[in-house]
Parts: structure tokens; sequence; C-alpha cells
């Protein structure tokens, strides 16, 4: 079984609507106890967390490996220099932050004491993690890296102490530790972007004209890019153009057709820069 083939269950196209989700988990953080609460709900929405990403376009829950260790999520980041594993271990939207005496909370520490045990398996393992399903391995191969990310608290609960020693976490494990309403806020931000862009569609459409540019470009699903990996580009094809085109070019009949070269590039660079924000900001 090729990494393709195993990961095409755990594929996540864009929903429609996307309006109307941020609000959704912005309720349930206000109003849930525990974090298994929050995961039945980013299972059942995993679109939240492919977009915390730039060129993620598959969620696996509860990820499975080891013989005892249960990742939360596993989030595979595919860029053209490979594929960055990230290992997410959801807590509490409501653990504490820092203790009195100024430590992390214990929840904090445990969520990234787990996820410092999962890297350690995998990286001294390597094998078995990068070997195919069909023998016996985990099939996480092109690896160019594996990150961790402890989902944890709110925003409100920030404090200066709580900064610096999150910041020593990922100046000595590259374990980044980030809120809820980090996640929030972005995946906010990207449901404005896919609104906007749908809203667009919709406007060419209603106007039965094509978009004006100097030049155009065939957007269809034999696109060649140059220099993107024939495997990354198989997944950018069944993925990332869905994702691009929404569940509008269904009904509009737009996906295939010309595209102006300006709106693929601000389309393209849009989701480029969606992931280095995401990584900038981790409250």
């Amino acid at each position: 079984m090729t990494e393709e083939s195993w990961l095409e269950a755990f594929s996540v196209p864009r929903p429609s609507p996307t309006e109307g989700l941020a609000d959704e988990f912005e309720k349930l953080l206000n109003d849930a106890t525990s974090e298994e609460e929050i995961q039945r709900f980013l299972t059942a929405n995993p679109f939240i967390l492919a977009e915390q990403l730039p060129h993620c376009h598959h969620v696996i829950p509860k990820f499975r490996f080891g013989g005892k260790y249960v990742s939360d999520y596993l989030l595979p980041e595919m860029t053209s220099g490979g594929t960055f594993w990230t290992l997410v271990e959801l807590e509490p939207a409501n653990a504490q932050l820092v203790t009195a005496s100024g430590h992390l909370g214990e929840r904090v520490r445990g969520g990234v004491q787990q996820v410092k045990d999962w890297r350690d398996w995998l990286l001294n393992n390597l094998d078995h993690a990068i070997r195919p399903r069909d023998q016996d391995g985990l099939g996480l191969d092109n690896m160019a890296g594996i990150w961790g990310w402890v989902i944890v608290g709110r925003r409100s609960m920030v404090t200066g102490r709580f900064n610096q020693l999150r910041k020593q976490i990922w100046d000595d494990s590259k374990i980044t530790i980030m809120t809820y309403d980090r996640v929030l806020e972005w995946y906010r931000r990207r449901e404005e972007h896919w609104q906007a862009w749908d809203a667009q569609l919709q406007a060419w459409a209603d106007s039965n004209q094509r978009p004006v540019s100097a030049s155009h470009v065939r957007f269809v699903l034999n696109v060649r890019v140059p220099g993107l990996p024939e495997r990354e580009r198989g997944f950018a094809l069944r993925n990332g153009i869905s994702r691009l085109c929404g569940p509008i070019s269904s009904r509009l009949g737009l996906c295939g057709r010309e595209m102006s070269v300006d709106a693929a590039e601000r389309s393209s660079s849009d989701c480029r820069a969606s992931g280095s924000l995401a990584m900038a900001s981790s409250i």
C-alpha cells in the first residue's frame, strides 16, 4: 500500500458552506469542559485543522503506533522539500497554563512530554516509521521532519511567564504550545478568505465573463507545475484544486476552465502565506 492510498481515507475536502464553522467552534470552546468534546468536533470538522498549514490536505485522528502510543491527530504537511509529519496533542481549553509558583501547568507539562515521547519513538524507530504499510510499516515516507503541537487553554489565560516557558520549550524541544484561540483565529481568517473567493467566482459566473488578464492559463487536471515532485503534484491535483475551486465549482463548472494568471497566483501565494503566519504565531 502506497502512502497516497492509505492517506486517501483521510483526505479533507473544503466543506460547503464554510460560513459559520468558526462561530460553532468558538461556541464549543466557550462551553467545553473536556478535550474529548473538542476532539469530537474537530474530527467531525477536520478542515479546521487542515487549514492551519499551507500544504495539509489530510487529517488522521487517533494515529496509533509503537503498540502503546496514540496521537490525537497526525497532520502531513507536504512540501516540495518533503513531508513534515505533525503530531498534535489536545489538552483542555480550561486547563491551567501556569501555576502560582511559575511553572507550566500539569496538563501543559503532560502534553509536552507526550509529544516528546511520540517523536522520540518515531525517530528511534525511523525504519519502521517510513516503511510502507504493506510491509508492516507506518507509511510515513518522504519524511523531512517531525513537528509537535500541544493545543491547550485560552488566550485570556496567557501571561508573560507562560510565554517565557513555552519559548523555552520551543528552543529546547522544538515543540509548539498554542492556545485554542490561535487555532480559531487562524481558521476564521481562512474561512473569510474562502467566502470571498467563492463570492468572486459567483460574480464571474453571474456576469458570464471570463477573468480579464494580460494572459491566461489553462487550469486543468493535467496542469504541470515546474519543479513540483510527481507525488506532491498528484496530491495537489486531487485535493488542492478541489479546495481552491471549492464546492461552488461543481455548480459553475469553473474548475478546469481558464483562470487569470493573476487570480491563480494570488490564490497560490495566499495558501503559502497561511502556513508562514500560522507557524509564526503560536498564541
